[in-house]
């Protein structure tokens, strides 16, 4: 009798009830306490270890960088225009790099399998009911749900010449497609207040910076009217929430072409997957929504800046590409990881993607500055020794894992769960612990880390995730995070005391960082298991300052801080005198 592998968490295309089902990881049995979870065969991960994680990710940027000539030579020809290949890394770069990532990780995986298991066999997704996504926003979503990783795990299957059955899928019809952007009540305001902005900046011709979802966070709209008024409309507002109607479908007779080479199985598949994957955006829809682009009433400054803007913000994306010519981009470091991970997928995309990529504190030739950001040099020093709470800060865990980086995903989660565990069984009852999620985990994407915690530990307060982010952390004694996100940098340029647990093997720094890092270990800052930040707080949660004023940990603080969270009170005449030279002097060329 074959053995079944199962692919996704979707039972039906597990193989008959009476066969042995083999899982191809973790993520196929979403509970992490399932009633089958240690009585099923689950393959090995290969991805729990930083340094195939680095070969990965290495692996997968030179695959972007020959597949992304292609898919440009591709579409110019399709399209009939005659674009460089910045332009589409701009318009489609970061779906093409997740993309390759999510190829690599399914080849590599099913390679294992099939070379392990005898007489192997497993159920593949009908292609009639396969799904392209509109845009890259809906990429990004769909790549959490079961259906649509069964969509790509049967397409890898395929591209290494397996025939296996397929079968329909009735919850492929519930991923969330979105036909055409919202015209929201946010994105009529935001079209009405850039054009009020170029009105009031027509005086000054082209000499402008517009400012597109620039992540100032707290009291965004009060700092962003401040810079505008201060810099005499040197900067304007447009946050490109235009709305385009479009209900454009799949020619699926276009997308059955190779593109790009085909020497190696891998890449076989990519060229054989690419053009079917692609949203509809770049191909069926590319002409439309060109021309509708260049009919935007939208101010041509000289600089478009933004922090977000070149992810999931189809109308900032393309229109910078299609006017590169005549203007500049700056972009805006918006997260933790950018410059001290050995390798970040985010800053790779957004640095090259711009003409310059401005940051909170490093610098890396040849087009990254340091520029203080407002969401985190207006940080206002916390007053924790009259605070009681010890905030523990918990973030999300993608089920699957979306691409290569240091972080808890996928089957590495169960490291992440263990440590969390370890962590609140050992601290004493009398230290008031508050949790808080980071982003707020949804169900069907992302490991449900509350019930279980809820279950262990009855006596955790769950905070409400109404309350700004900033007044949890400004009412905190300590703040504790089982990652290194974006958390450790506002609470240590707050001067708030702070705690970090990870495991070490899951992390791989720059040289700088990791001399940080040793630092902070020795400091009792960093930590390498629950179980030692938990002695830790349990020494010092009486006496936090007798520990964090401590003048090695504060100096030390105020190194980190100046490296990677640089403060600066007059933030605005810095934009303001770095801009106006950026204008006269010329953005680097990063084109």
């Amino acid at each position: 009798m074959p053995v079944y592998l199962a692919t996704t968490a979707l039972r039906d295309f597990w193989g008959p009830e009476d066969s042995e089902t083999v899982l191809l990881g973790d993520w196929c049995l979403p509970d992490p306490e399932f009633s089958y979870r240690g009585k099923m065969k689950i393959l090995p991960a290969l991805w729990n270890d930083a340094d195939q994680v680095t070969k990965a990710y290495y692996e997968c940027r030179e695959l972007y960088h020959i597949y992304l000539t292609a898919v440009t030579n591709h579409l110019n020809a399709t399209h009939m225009i005659n674009k460089n290949t910045k332009y589409y890394e701009i318009i489609l770069g970061n779906w093409l790099l997740i993309y390759i990532h999510q190829i690599y990780e399914k080849f590599h995986s099913l390679e294992q399998a099939f070379s392990n298991l005898h007489e192997i066999q497993t159920l593949l997704l009908d292609p009639e009911d396969e799904v392209i996504p509109q845009d890259i926003g809906d990429f990004y979503r769909f790549v959490h749900f079961d259906s649509y990783q069964l969509q790509l795990y049967s397409r890898v299957c395929r591209g290494m010449k397996f025939s296996f059955p397929s079968k329909k899928c009735p919850t492929m019809q519930k991923i969330p497609i979105r036909q055409s952007a919202p015209l929201t009540k946010r994105s009529m305001i935001s079209a009405k207040i850039a054009t009020l902005f170029r009105w009031l900046s027509a005086f000054r011709g082209k000499k402008t910076v517009t400012l597109t979802e620039p992540y100032f966070c707290y009291q965004e709209h009060w700092k962003i009217l401040s810079l505008i008024l201060r810099s005499r409309f040197l900067f304007i507002l447009d946050n490109f929430r235009y709305h385009n109607e479009s209900n454009t479908r799949p020619d699926y007779s276009a997308r059955a072409v190779k593109c790009g080479p085909s020497s190696t199985s891998l890449q076989n598949v990519l060229s054989e997957s690419i053009m079917r994957d692609l949203p509809i955006i770049f191909l069926e829809g590319f002409t439309e929504y060109r021309d509708w682009i260049r009919k935007l009433p939208v101010k041509k400054s000289k600089i478009f800046c933004s922090a977000q803007g070149l992810h999931t913000l189809m109308p900032y994306k393309f229109y910078t590409a299609e006017y590169m010519g005549q203007s500049k981009t700056a972009y805006f470091q918006h997260g933790g990881g950018y410059g001290s991970s050995l390798v970040q997928f985010a800053q790779d995309y957004e640095s090259s993607a711009s003409s310059v990529f401005l940051t909170w504190g490093w610098d890396k030739p040849p087009n990254s500055l340091p520029l203080p950001h407002p969401k985190i040099c207006c940080a206002k020093k916390s007053d924790y020794q009259k605070n009681s709470t010890f905030l523990f800060l918990m973030t999300g865990t993608p089920r699957y894992a979306v691409c290569f980086h240091y972080q808890y995903h996928s089957s590495n989660y169960f490291i992440h769960q263990n440590q969390l565990i370890d962590f609140f069984r050992l601290i004493i009852d009398n230290i008031e612990i508050t949790v808080r999620k980071r982003p707020a985990e949804k169900k069907m994407l992302w490991w449900e880390t509350e019930p279980i915690l809820k279950k262990k530990y009855p006596h955790l307060k769950f905070q409400n995730p109404s309350i700004p982010f900033e007044t949890s952390i400004d009412s905190a004694k300590c703040v504790i995070t089982a990652s290194l996100t974006t958390v450790h940098l506002e609470t240590m340029a707050r001067n708030i005391p702070t705690v970090i647990f990870f495991d070490p093997s899951i992390y791989r720094f720059t040289p700088e960082m990791d001399r940080f890092i040793q630092r902070m270990r020795s400091l009792g800052i960093v930590h390498d298991s629950g179980a030692s930040a938990a002695a830790h707080i349990n020494r010092f949660h009486g006496r936090m300052s007798e520990w964090w004023e401590q003048s090695d940990v504060q100096l030390l603080r105020e190194e980190f801080v100046d490296q990677y969270a640089r403060q600066c009170p007059d933030w605005q005449n810095e934009w303001i005198r770095f801009f106006r030279k950026m204008l006269k002097q010329g953005l680097p060329e990063n084109d």
